[in-house]
């Protein structure tokens, strides 16, 4: 049963380009821990498992593999790769048996690898890959960072590294040789984003469990430090799920702030209603399960939101985790088709974001390196005559070194994060800002809504679509989805057209 969840846990990963942290915190297995350890070092050896399963045919080409690769490669992992490391399998399993016919050859096709290029042992073999921190944001909403830092040294003994807050490199240094119980301030974000040694596990710490520490990395923060929303704004997060980012933002608002986080997909908004929840951010976040691009922007409380976050779906290739097994997972989809597929939607995405009446900034980010998902969907957008003379952007973080790819005329007002300099996964921020303002009104408008008024679950359902759910164009009926494209299509005054 472990290996047959775990299983399909590996397929999210591989097949459907979810994270790691994502298909476990929705798999139905008790010890989540666990579960994680096998995955995370399964897709750390990922491609070395598919080349000794690709040199051992007999087992390539045999139905059982066929019909369940992503359990056999896991079993490899323990039976092979794991008993090599000095580890031994975790329990027993009717393909274990089926795996061990051909464990000699599995074996020798390993020592063949492990010589070919020209590594000493099987730890070698992935060594080369960046080993990345673990960042912790203290979630303010129910702590500060003192008593955080107060309480990691007297219950678990940790002890803080002191550095020079001016010097990148010293602080790179000191990452590179933390101990299992040591920790430092970030440099870039050092009043709530602490780093830990790789592989802390913090799932028997009592203030992660509260919700008063997250996991998130560094990457991740940067959006939300981007936007920066003063306290007591009306935000909204395009694509929330899984909430790490929310409930960043959340904490930026405070209390008098007013955050809408939408998800289309239902799984994954049930997991962004639990972190919500459990981050103490239920009275500023409303979560609701509908598609951004259906969102009526003429509407309480759309038509007062003032900053917006899209990140939205993206290739993923800016994540450690995900390019350890890339180029086994993404051929058979055509890496470039599918880009390009995302790429239309982001551009969507983003358009849509920036027709919201009373918007005043928006931030894109993905966690892609591909300049077409970034760079380029930055560039059409700004471009488009809807825009060009409405919104600038803007140039963010000075201080951030790494700048946007330097064949787009944008790249110095974006920046983007890599593995080796940065040590975090890579990624990209753009922010998008309103050129005039004094059209805004922070005041009650014409509905009698003000930007304090609470935004309950039922005003968000009211108003997220049109009056109509079915409206006709040239007298023909239409569903949501294609009202939105002639939205896309003809702006706001799409009625015009009916």
């Amino acid at each position: 049963m472990f290996y047959k969840l775990a299983g399909r846990c590996l397929e999210d990963i591989v097949k459907n380009g979810k994270s790691l942290k994502t298909v476990v915190q929705n798999s139905r297995h008790g010890n989540k821990r666990e579960i994680y350890a096998l995955l995370s070092q399964t897709c750390k050896y990922y491609d070395i498992i598919q080349t000794i399963i690709n040199n051992t045919t007999p087992l390539a080409k045999s139905s059982k593999y066929k019909n369940s690769p992503f359990i056999i490669t896991l079993i490899i992992h323990d039976l092979i790769i794991a008993t090599v490391n000095n580890k031994t399998i975790r329990i027993k399993s009717p393909f274990i048996e089926f795996v061990e016919k051909f464990k000699t050859h599995l074996r020798g096709e390993l020592s063949k690898v492990i010589v070919k290029r020209r590594c000493k042992s099987v730890e070698e073999l992935v060594s080369n890959k960046p080993r990345l921190p673990q960042y912790v944001r203290i979630n303010t909403l129910l702590t500060d960072r003192d008593s955080v830092t107060k309480h990691l040294k007297s219950k678990y003994k940790y002890r803080e590294i002191k550095y020079n807050i001016s010097n990148y490199d010293e602080f790179k240094g000191n990452i590179s040789q933390l101990n299992k119980l040591e920790f430092l301030r970030d440099f870039h974000f050092p009043e709530n984003l602490l780093v830990f040694p790789s592989g802390s596990d913090f799932h028997k710490v009592d203030i992660f469990n509260s919700g008063s520490i997250i996991l998130q990395s560094k990457c991740s923060y940067l959006p939300g430090s981007v936007l920066n929303p003063p306290p007591g704004s009306v935000v909204l997060d395009a694509c929330a799920a899984p909430g790490n980012k929310t409930t960043h933002l959340a904490a930026l608002i405070g209390p008098n702030g007013r955050l809408i986080a939408c998800e289309r997909d239902k799984q994954r908004y049930t997991t962004l209603v639990a972190m919500v929840t459990r981050a103490g951010a239920d009275r500023i976040v409303t979560p609701i399960n509908c598609d951004f691009m259906s969102i009526n922007t003429e509407n309480e409380p759309f038509c007062s939101v003032e900053y917006i976050l899209v990140d939205p779906s993206c290739s993923g290739t800016g994540i450690v985790s995900r390019t350890e097994f890339e180029s086994t997972s993404r051929q058979p989809f055509n890496k470039d088709e599918r880009i390009e597929k995302l790429s239309v939607i982001q551009i969507r995405l983003l358009s849509a974001a920036l027709r919201f009446p009373k918007v005043k900034r928006v931030v894109y980010s993905t966690c892609s390196i591909d300049p077409r998902e970034n760079e380029s969907v930055v560039l059409k957008v700004l471009e488009n005559s809807e825009f060009c003379g409405s919104f600038k952007l803007a140039h963010v973080l000075p201080d951030w070194e790494l700048r946007g790819d330097k064949d787009y005329s944008i790249s110095d007002n974006c920046i983007r994060t890599i593995p080796v300099h940065t040590l975090t996964d890579g990624f990209f921020v753009a922010m998008f800002e309103r050129l005039s303002t004094s059209n805004i009104s922070n005041n009650i408008n014409e509905n009698g809504f003000d930007n304090q008024s609470e935004i309950t679950q039922s005003d968000v359902k009211t108003n997220c679509y049109s009056n109509s759910r079915i409206i006709s164009v040239k007298n023909r009926p239409i569903g949501r989805r294609k009202l939105a494209k002639l939205k896309i299509k003809y702006g706001r005054n799409y009625k015009s057209y009916a």
